[in-house]
């Protein structure tokens, strides 16, 4: 039994991590160990590391004898987290235009194929899931392993504010637009142009972003954080 208990957390957490990112648990909701460790079929074991990984992520916070909290995202935050994202991403897009294979070339134009294909079929569950594979490869063909591991850390909250932007009206059809350009210019290899698109895009969400808090914290509950 105890082998199981690494596929037992893995399940835990994934499952969970995607819950609250799609928003299906709110914001400052007090998570009731019991009643989710019946609910994912597990013991309190791997239910409790799975929590710890969340914790790490940031999207969990642990008060000793109240519980485990989903993590809010205040304005700061959120603005600390933009601001990061789009110096680190605008620098990775110029160094994909410059360093990119045309094998990782062809993987970036077939994501952007299928990203346009969710946004003409108004399937933002699947434009969801694909926008971040845009952007992952593009850090692959940066080959910069430094900023690559502090975007990675950040993707969870950044996984956060992706849903809460694409609800905005018009939103799927201009970050869609967005898309386009940035890896037109990564692919025909124009670095300048990449990282200022880049630029563009990125500041356009933290915009966006900062306007979805207000939706953000009327989903919140009331509770100790």
């Amino acid at each position: 039994m105890l082998r199981d208990y690494p596929h037992l957390t893995n399940d835990a957490y994934r499952r969970l991590r995607a819950a609250i990112i799609d928003f299906e648990l709110a914001p400052g909701e007090r998570l009731n160990e019991r009643a989710l460790a019946e609910q994912l079929g597990v013991s309190r074991t791997p239910l409790r590391e799975a929590l710890q990984r969340l914790y790490r992520d940031g999207l969990v916070v642990l008060i000793p004898r109240r519980g485990a909290f989903i993590a809010r995202l205040s304005p700061t935050e959120v603005r600390d987290l933009c601001e990061t994202n789009v110096a680190l991403q605008s620098l990775l897009a110029r160094c994909a235009a410059e360093r990119g294979t045309p094998a990782e070339r062809e993987a970036l134009a077939t994501h952007l194929a299928d990203l346009e294909a969710a946004a003409a079929a108004n399937d933002l569950t699947r434009w969801i899931q694909v926008d971040p594979l845009i952007h992952h490869t593009l850090w692959a063909m940066a080959r910069n392993a430094y900023a690559r591991q502090i975007l990675e850390n950040a993707e969870p909250k950044v996984g956060r504010l992706r849903r809460l932007c694409i609800r905005e009206p018009g939103r799927l059809g201009e970050s869609t637009l967005e898309h386009h350009r940035l890896v037109e210019a990564v692919i025909d290899g124009r670095p300048q142009e990449a990282e200022e698109l880049a630029r563009q895009h990125l500041q356009r969400f933290q915009e966006v972003a900062l306007r979805a808090l207000s939706w953000y914290e009327n989903v919140s509950t009331n509770s100790p954080i």
